[in-house]
């Protein structure tokens, strides 16, 4: 018994460990929207503010009308992808979003290769 939970620990700390590698509070990356046409949107940048083995939350600054507009297409459920430099996408799923105010967005992503 004692064996089977720490090879489980040791599964999760792994998992943990892919991610947390290049995903850190203040990593830039790129997020792209899919739409319910399966039409991939271009990619808004965002800015990782925390990271869990099974998801991330992310902030988004509406700061040109073309992020705006994007943003207003918007849906829980909706599949995205997070994109980092000279690394593979991650592919997720957006739970919750929130507006803090008129310019900034919060995202709640769960990844979908767990």
């Amino acid at each position: 018994m004692i064996y089977h939970h720490n090879s489980t620990q040791a599964i999760l700390k792994n998992k943990r460990k892919n991610h947390r590698f290049f995903l850190s509070k203040g990593t830039v990356v790129w997020l792209t929207l899919q739409t319910e046409e399966n039409l991939l949107e271009e990619s808004i940048e965002a800015m990782i503010l925390d990271d869990s083995s099974d998801g991330c939350g992310l902030i988004i600054v509406k700061d040109s009308p073309l992020i705006s507009e994007q943003l207003f297409r918007l849906k829980q459920g909706d599949f995205c992808s997070i994109n980092f430099e000279k690394k593979p996408p991650i592919v997720g799923k957006i739970i919750w979003y929130k507006p803090l105010d008129d310019l900034i967005i919060r995202l709640g992503i769960k990844y979908n290769n767990y």
